[in-house]
């Protein structure tokens, strides 16, 4: 299973936790859009959503390891 972790060894933060952060309208309406598939593990592949997700880990100095099983 794929995990989200701090390169810095901070606190991770949750991509909801962030998205409600940004003040970004786009942002939200792709986690009302996407949140329940997100609940359930499905991977999300649009190009916006992956576009958030790159935002996310930069601006959270965070990285994805592992994947599926």
């Amino acid at each position: 299973m794929a995990q989200i972790v701090s390169k810095t060894g901070a606190p991770v933060v949750e991509l909801g936790t962030w998205v409600a952060s940004t003040g970004n309208p786009a942002y939200a309406a792709l986690m009302q859009e996407y949140g329940d598939a997100l609940a359930r593990g499905e991977a999300i592949t649009t190009a916006e959503f992956n576009a958030m997700a790159d935002a996310f880990l930069t601006a959270t100095n965070q990285e994805i390891i592992g994947g599926p099983m």
